[in-house]
């Protein structure tokens, strides 16, 4: 049964995850590379139907942006607050109508992020959330290791938990004799017994307690940001329909931005945590490259050519909407508003 002693706002996440990751550790024999595999296809399989549903989301999408673009055309040229406020109003309309929700797909990321935090949580402190001891425990056991007089759990240091587990582990008598657990229900942070997944990449020696080794954990946040770039170019050439060659210029340079700007995130965050979570968003990548390649077999988005676009949009205008070739200029070349709808636009 997990302690149930809630010292901090994340622990209604961290303490139920504790308990897979506790589940997970367990059977992979106290190795965290193991665990941590485990627990990052564990959450893929459980965020599947999400993932499912923003496929669908995607792919009502791609069949919708024809009809977007051409109301893109439509109030070309046409900047002031009146014209764009329509020019929205009409693109809502239709996805209303559609029955598309451009933020259904932010769900996933939403529900990660506690995940991520709680992970995070974890990694940090398992002498409570892995081998579950009740806070008082981690306390007389942290006085004991360092020689202080901590009063209360919210004064014993996160990254302390971590020299405890490699202290404890070397003096498992004294350990059982305070804590009354086996010192096998410990974490094992170390691949092939050498690099420490519970430190941070750093350049510095003094910082990877001394072990020449642990300078591989600078190859993580690297795996990271680069498998971060691989994903957006995969998801980019395989969800490619035609489409997205249309999209404005400016459109086009923000979406570089974005492409560039997550994954120089991942790395700067990537170095500023343990390297047991970096592990984890290597897995994640990893498992989200494969889940990307399968549900586009699976679940393919339409694809176009240049010239089913300008079909769909001539059998969209022969419809009823607006002609995307009028004019949206006067007589002096000046972009027109709709602040007045005369009759002589011809839409």
């Amino acid at each position: 049964m997990l302690n149930m002693n809630f010292s901090n706002f994340w622990d209604v996440f961290a303490i139920p995850f504790g308990y897979v990751m506790q589940f997970f550790t367990k059977i992979s024999g106290g190795h965290y590379l193991i665990s941590l595999f485990l627990f990052a296809l564990a959450v893929k399989l459980v965020t599947l139907p999400l993932a499912i549903k923003q496929q669908k989301t995607q792919i009502k999408g791609a069949m919708l942006k024809p009809k977007l673009m051409m109301i893109e055309k439509k109030y070309a040229g046409r900047n002031d607050q009146v014209t764009q406020r329509k020019k929205q109003q009409e693109m809502m309309e239709l996805q209303q109508k559609e029955g598309f929700s451009p933020l259904s797909g932010c769900l996933p990321l939403l529900i990660q992020f506690p995940i991520i935090i709680a992970l995070y949580r974890i990694i940090r402190m398992p002498l409570k959330y892995v081998v579950n001891l009740a806070d008082e425990i981690v306390v007389k056991l942290y006085n004991a290791f360092s020689g202080a007089s901590a009063t209360a759990f919210k004064e014993i240091p996160d990254a302390a938990h971590i020299d405890m587990v490699g202290y404890w582990s070397a003096n498992p008598e004294t350990f059982e004799s305070i804590s009354g657990v086996s010192v096998d229900k410990l974490p094992n942070y170390r691949i092939f017994g050498q690099i420490d997944l519970g430190l941070k990449p750093a350049f510095s020696l003094e910082k990877l307690d001394w072990n020449k080794w642990n300078y591989f954990l600078l190859l993580i946040p690297v795996l990271c940001c680069a498998l971060a770039f691989l994903t957006t170019w995969i998801s980019r050439r395989i969800n490619d329909n035609g489409i997205n060659q249309q999209v404005a210029p400016e459109q086009k340079s923000s979406m570089m931005i974005m492409n560039l700007v997550m994954p120089l995130m991942q790395l700067w965050i990537a170095f500023i945590v343990s390297g047991a979570v970096g592990v984890y968003w290597v897995y994640t990548s990893l498992l989200g490259i494969l889940q990307i390649v399968l549900l586009a077999k699976f679940m393919p988005l339409p694809k176009y050519t240049e010239e089913q676009i300008k079909e769909m949009q001539k059998a969209e205008k022969q419809h009823g909407s607006r002609s995307v070739t009028g004019s949206s200029v006067d007589e002096n070349g000046k972009p027109k508003s709709l602040h007045y709808e005369d009759d002589e636009d011809d839409y």
